[in-house]
């Protein structure tokens, strides 16, 4: 996990978009609005997963 100070620039160009309906499991990357995001578990329907 990372703290709220350890942000670091990431291209979310190649990240495929979030999907609802799409299931992710730990260590998944996917991109919404151009924020990266992490699953750090199983995640189905999450709004937000985690950003790295």
């Amino acid at each position: 996990m990372l703290s709220s100070s350890a942000f670091a620039a990431i291209d979310c160009a190649p990240l495929d978009k979030w999907q609802t309906n799409t299931v992710y499991t730990s260590g998944d990357q996917v991109q919404q609005e151009n924020i990266a995001y992490q699953a750090n578990w199983w995640n189905k329907t999450s709004r937000k997963l985690r950003s790295v």
